[in-house]
């Protein structure tokens, strides 16, 4: 809502390098979290860029466990575009609620990551 037209370009840059770096598969964590931070700094809300800052390894954490689950990471892309759409359209409702329904599906897949029979065999090591 605050973002500047400079700022939203760059939020959906980030969101679009995702989507073709997973197309092409090449690395996409650096567009993951590049979208992230432009939303932060667009925010204007300092604690929110500290906050996203503090939390970029763990967010890293989350990419590497969720990108075992198949098609993860490409919904996790479009997801990024839709709220970056959102945010476009300065329509803060729809950003909101597109990123509550992708925080909801990133929970989901860190839920069967914890569930597989893999992460099991290792919390035996």
């Amino acid at each position: 809502e605050r973002g500047s037209p400079g700022q939203i370009v760059n939020i959906k840059a980030a969101a679009a390098m995702m989507i073709e770096n997973l197309a092409n598969r090449e690395d996409y964590f650096t567009a993951d979290l590049a979208f992230h931070a432009h939303i932060a700094e667009a925010s204007s809300n300092e604690v929110m860029q500290s906050v996203m800052q503090g939390i970029s390894d763990l967010m890293l954490e989350s990419r590497r466990q969720t990108m075992r689950i198949p098609g993860s990471a490409q919904r996790a892309s479009h997801f990024h575009m839709l709220i970056a759409l959102a945010i476009e359209q300065r329509n803060p409702a729809l950003a909101r609620d597109t990123m509550k329904l992708h925080l909801k599906d990133v929970r989901e897949d860190l839920q069967r990551v914890k569930e597989s029979p893999k992460a099991n065999d290792r919390s035996k090591e």
